[in-house]
């Protein structure tokens, strides 16, 4: 849940909100009735966050993969991709670069852990989805 307070028009905000949301691979909405949260991560947390936003979008790039016959089972990459994409996202926390994050792909990795022609696949789609 992402707790956004201010002024301005709260349609508006929201929308832009859950466009950028949808950039990166969430799925946002307005939630008009107040909702209990058990836990906000501040900025001193925001390794445990950038851990978490990289295993949410590693489960759906793999299911996306996986829909799109573009691997056959979700291991090993659901182990390897989490990896990748929580260096650039804590980056990215830390640094306030949220515009162009960098996200590296491990190409040796993928190819060590998948079949050749399999790994190349993944390696073109996983460009295409970060550019």
């Amino acid at each position: 849940m992402l707790r956004i307070e201010g002024s301005g028009d709260r349609a508006e905000v929201s929308r832009r909100v859950v466009a950028i949301l949808d950039e990166f691979g969430y799925v946002g909405e307005q939630v008009e009735s107040p909702v209990i949260v058990d836990r906000w991560f501040d900025a001193a947390s925001s390794d445990a966050l950038s851990q978490e936003e990289a295993q949410v979008l590693a489960q759906r790039w793999t299911d996306e993969m996986l829909a799109e016959h573009v691997i056959e089972t979700r291991e090993p990459l659901l182990s390897l991709l989490p990896g990748m994409l929580f260096e650039g996202l804590r980056t990215a926390a830390r640094t306030g670069a949220t515009e162009d994050i960098k996200i590296r792909i491990d190409e040796p990795g993928l190819r060590r852990a998948l079949d050749p022609t399999e790994a190349g696949v993944v390696i073109r789609w996983l460009r295409g989805k970060l550019t």
